[in-house]
């Protein structure tokens, strides 16, 4: 239907030979459209960095709280699980992976 549409609007310019320029109108993937799953969950072990929790998990999920002092920042992260009721938690220390909690 929406390529019929796309089709009726863009054939006259074609015809006329002007310029055409299409654009998507899908909406691009958010964090807050990816969940975490089991699989996935498992995966991340100890000492991983933010950024390859980030890269497994397809999010960077929420900061829900952060302590900085003597040398050290602890960081909460949560994330959606992949069940209707679920729910992921990270903690990093330093930016590593030092605790991990889920419910499916």
């Amino acid at each position: 239907m929406m390529r019929t549409h796309l089709a009726a609007l863009l054939l006259p310019l074609a015809l006329v030979g002007g310029p055409v320029a299409v654009v998507s109108t899908a909406a691009p993937a958010t964090a807050a459209d990816s969940c975490v799953s089991q699989r996935e969950f498992a995966s991340v072990k100890k000492d991983f960095s933010k950024a390859k929790v980030a890269r497994v998990f397809g999010t960077k999920g929420s900061r829900e709280a952060i302590s900085r002092g003597y040398g050290v920042t602890i960081e909460i992260r949560s994330y959606r699980a992949c069940t209707r009721f679920g729910a992921v938690s990270v903690s990093f220390e330093n930016g590593r992976l030092s605790a991990k909690s889920a419910v499916f």
